[in-house]
């Protein structure tokens, strides 16, 4: 698992023990975690995704945690957020789930993505 380590500017291996994820999963946001872990745990997103207001939040980059999910490729979460109500279409700047999707050539998310009203 890595953190964005803002001090370095950079991803860091981190243990991905259970305590460290609990640790610091507690004390952050569903956008937060989706932006400083990786790979990210379809437990933890569940559990961060039920404060309100959580699945549309957008964190200091503006990106919400389905751009984050469609970026890293991770269509499971990217389906579990559109089904629990997340904003396919939500931009930071000119950033969207879908155009991360393509970008990164996830073609399973940008099809998931379209037929759920997503547009370029």
């Amino acid at each position: 698992m890595v953190r964005y380590d803002w001090t370095k500017r950079n991803y860091t291996q981190i243990p991905p023990t259970k305590k460290v994820l609990q640790e610091n999963v507690c004390k952050t946001s569903l956008v937060e975690y989706m932006h400083d872990y990786a790979p990210h745990d379809i437990n933890h997103v569940r559990t961060l995704m039920a404060y309100p207001g959580a699945i549309n939040e957008k964190g200091h980059t503006r990106h919400t945690a389905l751009i984050y999910a469609a970026g890293w490729g991770e269509y499971d979460i990217v389906k579990l957020l559109v089904e629990n109500g997340a904003n396919v279409n939500i931009a930071a700047g000119s950033t969207t789930a879908l155009s991360y999707a393509l970008d990164q050539e996830y073609d399973n998310i940008v099809n998931y993505l379209v037929i759920n009203g997503a547009v370029a």
